[in-house]
């Protein structure tokens, strides 16, 4: 954008601003606008240039959120594996209905199913802030005769025994090919927003919001 003429600039905000636009109205004629709470509204109206690149990165992730969802409705056949990023055109997956027409036509799947997938994410997501906790020294309180690493080493073999994990690599969860504690520093952070935008996805579909919004969704693990 910083080689483009002003006139270019302009036309893109005025598009871009009528194409969000068109997004608003969308859910107002659905009647769901009164669900979207004031930080996601803020965000859907506003200018491409008054969005934050925090705004943007965090947006982005939601690309995890969204499939989670598309896989519990039916209209994506699989989930991701947990050290796979989704795809942003995950989304293209949903029909080229509208809102009120899909609603009428979602059919969830079964809940034991999505119940064992949030029961996935939440694993993923505790082996993500196990390692965490490692890297700051923090003193685990275990049972006697129990390290850490053995604990690890057990959720992973139970997991792997469950069909909830690939096969441990070296005592560890497999990611990557290879254990997650080798992950490198950006790998490592990757896969933790992977696993923390899943699980809280689940987490919602599944009732942990004590008000049943977005937002109150907890990610405990």
């Amino acid at each position: 954008m910083s080689r483009w003429t002003p006139e270019e600039t302009s036309r893109l905000m005025a598009d871009a601003g009528q194409m969000f636009m068109q997004n608003v109205n969308h859910l107002k004629a659905a009647g769901i606008w009164p669900d979207v709470d004031e930080d996601e509204r803020k965000f859907l109206q506003a200018g491409i240039d008054e969005i934050s690149e925090q705004q943007r990165i965090d947006a982005g992730w939601l690309a995890e959120s969204i499939t989670c969802l598309l896989w519990a409705l039916k209209i994506i056949p699989g989930m991701p594996s947990y050290d796979q990023e989704s795809s942003h055109e995950i989304v293209n997956a949903l029909p080229a209905n509208s809102i009120k027409d899909l609603i009428k036509q979602a059919h969830l799947r079964p809940e034991e199913e999505i119940k064992k997938q949030r029961n996935i994410a939440e694993l993923w997501h505790w082996r993500a802030r196990t390692r965490e906790l490692q890297e700051e020294g923090y003193l685990f309180q275990l049972p006697s005769g129990y390290t850490i690493e053995q604990v690890i080493e057990l959720a992973a073999l139970k997991g792997a025994e469950n069909g909830d994990l690939p096969h441990p690599i070296r005592s560890d969860f497999a990611a990557r090919g290879k254990p997650y504690r080798d992950l490198s520093l950006e790998e490592f952070a990757v896969l933790t927003s992977i696993a923390q935008e899943r699980h809280k996805a689940l987490n919602w579909l599944c009732g942990f919001s004590s008000s049943g919004l977005w937002k109150d969704t907890p990610t405990d693990t």
